[in-house]
Order: C-alpha cells, then sequence, then structure tokens
C-alpha cells in the first residue's frame, strides 16, 4: 500500500499560520478592553472613596478650598473614565472586525482540512479497491491453477 501525500500540506500550514496570528490580534483586542475596563473601575474605586472621605470630612469642619479641591479631583477622575470610555468604543469596532477574520481564517483553514479528508477518503478507497483486485486475481489464478491439477488428476484416477 503506497503512502497518503496531500500536496496542499504548505496550504494548510500557511492557513493555521493566519488562523493563529488572527487569533492573536483577537486576544490582544480583548486585552486592551480589558485593561481599559480595570482602570475604569479603579478609577471609580477612587471616586467612591473620594466621596465616602468628603462625607465624613463633612461632619466635621472643612474649609472651602479643601471642598473646592476635592471636587476638582472627582471631576477630573471622572474625566478619565469618560476618555476611558471612548477609547473602549474606539477598540470595540476593531475588536470585532479582528474577530470577523478569524472566523474567515477558520473557515478556510476548516475548508482545507474537508479537502484533504476528502482527498483522503478517495486515496484510502482507491487503495482498498486496488488491494482487493490484486486479491481478486491472485484468487482466480489459484482457482484455474487448483481446477487444472483436480482434472488432471481425475484423468489419471479415471
Amino acid at each position: 500500500m503506497s503512502k497518503f501525500q496531500f500536496r496542499l500540506l504548505a496550504i494548510i500550514k500557511l492557513r493555521e499560520r493566519e488562523r493563529d496570528d488572527a487569533a492573536e490580534q483577537y486576544r490582544k483586542s480583548l486585552l486592551a478592553i480589558e485593561k481599559l475596563g480595570q482602570q475604569i473601575a479603579e478609577l471609580e474605586a477612587e471616586i467612591a472613596q473620594q466621596m465616602q472621605a468628603q462625607t465624613e470630612a463633612s461632619q466635621g469642619h472643612l474649609s472651602p478650598d479643601h471642598i473646592l479641591a476635592a471636587q476638582r479631583y472627582q471631576h477630573r477622575l471622572s474625566q478619565q473614565i469618560q476618555s476611558l470610555q471612548q477609547t473602549i468604543a474606539q477598540i470595540e469596532p476593531e475588536r470585532d472586525r479582528r474577530r470577523q477574520i478569524l472566523i474567515k481564517k477558520e473557515q478556510d483553514l476548516k475548508a482545507i482540512e474537508k479537502v484533504q479528508a476528502k482527498r483522503l477518503a478517495e486515496f484510502t478507497a482507491a487503495e482498498l479497491a486496488r488491494e482487493q483486485a490484486g486479491l481478486d486475481q491472485w484468487a482466480s489464478l489459484n482457482h484455474h491453477t487448483t481446477g487444472s491439477r483436480n482434472s488432471a488428476a481425475n484423468s489419471i484416477n479415471g
């Protein structure tokens, strides 16, 4: 039996690399959004902490300058949150685009793998057919040889 050789194996390797690259790019976009989300959560926690401290301090005597400084700081934190949210809004379409590229690369790879599986099945079927034909030929030759010997033996005995 001969060995199956898929001529498009180099294309499969190329498609796998393309898919892996697309997956890496998609992963990077997800990590960027996750990191920005963590920064937003940290800023929101800082705002909550500042508000809590301001509430506790308001029970005592606070100078107007101190109150204004705290409010300006909270406003700056809120602006940073808005900026990060805008950045996320800009990254999300790129993330979606990268996801679509990854899906396409997966489909391309699966298509070529399907061709490979089909060709392997065809090759296996052809090999089995050749093997069966060889066995049939051997059996036919063996039958004729055995049949000739039996009729010669019957002529001698009869």
